[in-house]
């Protein structure tokens, strides 16, 4: 990781991402200050699959890198570690200016679970301009379980104006449950336009109507 040759650098970033030996942890640390944008990205993908939270200060540093692949990368993997230490750190980067920034920082969230995340990623559902991100902040909301989000989730299923977006928060309300959620997906699975939101309802309604058998 000293190498001259950024090329050199770079390759041992991806051996090292598969490999993760202990001795190589810190140097990858370090390695997030490199003067090459691709190195920085690369030395923080390798981190997240160390999955060890002593990383988590630096790649929140990183979260916070001028480069938005730089950013991207420490999002993925700040996801990996699941540390709940990267809850404040993640939740501002879903305002970052690039979507694949604010997506995986939703992504992220949602791995955690952190309950604290849920205002923001409700912000994310609402307000978002690019589909992708709405539809990683419902997924998210549904990893988070938490019945604070039934309101805006099943606004989004009903009206939201990506396909999308509406499967993919009919499939993360079944992961909450309901009346509320079952409502709206009976309402989503007869009255959506989509094939796939048809679908989607569906298979949530299933998983729900699974669950309460197994509760019994």
């Amino acid at each position: 990781l000293s190498h001259d040759k950024e090329m050199v650098r770079f390759w041992v970033c991806g051996i090292l991402s598969e490999t993760t030996p202990k001795a190589a942890f810190y140097p990858l640390i370090g390695a997030l200050k490199d003067k090459e944008i691709r190195i920085r990205a690369a030395a923080a993908f390798a981190l997240g699959n160390y999955q060890d939270k002593k990383a988590t200060k630096p790649l929140l540093q990183s979260l916070v890198d001028e480069d938005l692949n730089v950013r991207f990368a420490a999002a993925v993997a700040l996801g990996k570690i699941r540390d709940p230490a990267s809850v404040d750190g993640l939740m501002n980067a879903l305002r970052d200016k690039d979507e694949d920034v604010r997506a995986f920082a939703a992504v992220a969230l949602g791995d955690i679970g952190d309950a604290r995340a849920l205002t923001r990623l409700v912000e994310r559902l609402r307000e978002d301009l690019k589909k992708e991100v709405r539809g990683l902040a419902c997924v998210a909301l549904g990893h988070l379980r938490n019945a604070k989000a039934l309101s805006a989730m099943t606004r989004a299923v009903q009206s939201d104006s990506d396909e999308l977006v509406r499967a993919e928060c009919a499939l993360a309300l079944a992961q909450i449950g309901g009346p509320e959620a079952r409502t709206s997906l009976n309402m989503a699975a007869t009255l959506d336009k989509s094939p796939q939101v048809k679908k989607a309802a569906k298979d949530a309604l299933r998983q729900l109507d699974a669950a309460k058998k197994r509760s019994r």
